[in-house]
Formats: structure tokens, sequence, C-alpha cells
């Protein structure tokens, strides 16, 4: 299987593959909906409540926008295809994978930001590694389907092995939650999410009912949480159902309609209301009617969202009030760039995979 170059975020298969085309669906304004627990008496709180009655709009022309300068830039020294970039929590280091040719060994290579040399490198002997994530406790994990399912955890200074553990491979290629050390996946046909805690390997599943058809989700490392978008029952709309990242159980609800148009971010869900032509991100309720056509990725602390569209300059935006912090040219797709996890500093591979930048906020 040849390294995958686009990531599956918002994945429910769990090989790689491309993100998931828009779908039309919508969010009602504020209807709450009921995921009672066991008894089904509790009633929990329609995320809509949190929707601000006024926010500023976004505007997102370049003139708005300053050119963004680097604050490193280094050559790629990796060869082959590149499949993952991978920040560091502190943004101080780069983790990237390389494959020479299908069938070949995967390369690991760990960049050090302040000097632009790579610092280590690893050989993994198998055909695809399915996804890289850098952990907020040093740790460099990736998950393996061959020729053993097993998830390779390194120092990620180092490279130095600290251990292989039991994969799943249903529970293996899903979104992390970086600060807890926790990979979230909807294996096929199975309406319970799963969370693996790479520290030992186990798993944890949410309880029977709670989701139906699960389809999409996104993890909000900031609170722990994770938010699935699913169908209560085939007569109904769809939901977006927010569940306690611990215990996989339900704490609040959107309901969807079909008057608007959902699309998948890294961390959040952009909703896009055809009819009044206006758009809110969710949560944080940002109306910005002009960015109804681009691609957004949401950085790991979400406080705020990378846009990109075609061969336009991307421009970063406030995930509080969708004001335009800053530009730079256009790029790679999102396999190819990451964020620290407290958003400080950006990095992604340039168009001609040749060289690495690194950005700070």
């Amino acid at each position: 299987m040849p390294l995958a170059r686009t990531r599956p975020d918002l994945a429910r298969y769990t090989g790689p593959r491309p993100r998931p085309a828009v779908a039309s669906l919508a969010v009602s304004a504020a209807l709450a909906a009921a995921c009672g627990t066991d008894g089904g008496a509790e009633t929990v709180a329609d995320d809509a409540t949190r929707v601000a009655a006024s926010t500023p709009v976004a505007t997102v022309g370049p003139e708005d926008a300053p050119l963004l300068t680097p604050v490193a830039t280094f050559p790629v020294t990796s060869t082959g295809e590149l499949g993952w970039v991978a920040m560091s929590p502190d943004g101080s280091r780069v983790a990237v994978t390389s494959q020479e040719r299908l069938g070949q060994p995967i390369t690991v290579t760990v960049y050090d930001v302040a000097e632009g040399v790579s610092v280590a490198s690893v050989e993994v002997p198998v055909y695809g590694l399915l996804r890289l994530d850098w952990m907020a406790d040093g740790r460099l994990v990736a998950p393996d389907t061959e020729p053993e399912p097993s998830w390779h955890v390194w120092s990620g200074d180092t490279l130095e092995p600290m251990g292989t553990l039991p994969l799943d491979p249903q529970c293996g290629a899903g979104d992390a939650d970086r600060r807890a050390g926790v990979v979230y996946a909807v294996p096929i046909r199975d309406d319970q999410l799963c969370r693996v805690d790479t520290s030992d390997g186990s798993i944890q599943r949410s309880a029977v009912g709670v989701l139906s058809n699960a389809e999409r989700f996104w993890v909000r490392s900031s609170t722990g949480e994770v938010v699935v978008e699913h169908a209560p029952s085939p007569d109904e709309a769809f939901e977006l159902v927010t569940l306690d990242g611990g215990t996989l159980t339900a704490v609040s609800s959107i309901r969807l309609e079909f008057v608007e148009q959902l699309r998948g971010v890294a961390s959040t869900a952009w909703v896009d209301n055809r009819q009044e032509r206006s758009s809110r991100l969710e949560p944080g309720a940002v109306p910005a009617p002009d960015l109804g056509n681009v691609r957004l990725t949401a950085s790991v602390a979400g406080t705020m969202f990378m846009t990109a569209n075609g061969s336009e300059d991307h421009q970063f935006l406030s995930a509080t009030d969708g004001s335009v912090i800053g530009r730079i040219p256009a790029g790679m797709n999102s396999a190819f760039d990451d964020w620290s996890i407290d958003d400080r500093r950006f990095v992604r591979i340039t168009a001609d995979r040749t060289t690495i930048e690194v950005y700070e906020f």
C-alpha cells in the first residue's frame, strides 16, 4: 500500500482516503435534541444556545490580510513520496514521513526547527502508515497494518523506540486528541465510537444506542469533546452530537435539516446556510459569507482556521470573531501541514515539496 498523502481526519473508514465531499445538511438554529442517559430522563443542552446574537463578519480579500513571513525555512532532506507532517507540542521540531517507492520501507525523519537540519531518522519496514501524531507527552505514534497490526511508539525528539502496541485495524485511523494521547475512530458498519489509548493500546467504545449510522466526527482537543455526525433514524434529520471524550456519553446535540451545507473541518464543523446565504463555524458561530467555497483547516487548540481555495493565498482567521490574521502563499494539501498544540506555530511543506516553512503567531 503506498504511503497516503491525504489525512483521514474526518474518516469513518480506517484506511487512508481523500477528505469527504461536502454533504447537503443543515442546522436548525434553535432546536434542542434530547440525548438522554440510560433512563432517558436527562435532556442535554443544544449547542445552538452557544451561538452569539451578533458576531463580526469575516472578510477574505487579500488586501485585508498581511503577508506572513516564516520564522524558519529549511530544505526537506527526506526523499521519495512524502506522507505526513507532525509538529512537536512546543513547535521546536517537525517529523516527516517519506517512501522511496511502493513496497519500500517508510522513513520517519525529525528536523530541528532552530537549526534547520534533520536530527534523527528511522526506517519502518512496512508498506504504509495510517497516520502520524506527536502527542503532548513527547511520544510520536503511528498505527500500521503490515505485517502485524501494531502501533509504533517512538520518543519524538530522538526516534528511540518506546514500545509496540497491539492494533485493532478498525480503530487505527481516525482523529487524535494529542493532549490526552488518544485516537478516535468509527469503524466500518459500527455505530460505536472507538477511543484508543496510545499509551497501552486499550480500546473504549461508546455505549450501544448513543450513535446511529455514524459518519464523520471532529475532536475538540481544547475541551476533550468529540462531535459526531449521525442519523438517529431514517425518517429524522441528521444530528451533530457532542460526546464527552473520556466517557463517550452524549452531552449536547444540534439537529440538522436540509437547508444548510455541512462541511467537514479538521476539528469543527463549517455550516453554510444556503437560504440566508450566511455561514457559521461550529462551535463559535462566526458568520463568514465569503468563505462558502473554501476548504478550512482548524488549528489544534481551535483558536484559528486556515482557509484554502485552489491556487489562491491561504489565510488565517480568528475562530473567536472571524477577523483575518494573515495570509501565506498557496501550498500543499492538509496532509503536509500541522500546528503546535498551543497554536503558536504552524508548519507546512511548500507546493514544490522541497522546503519546510514554520510560521509563528
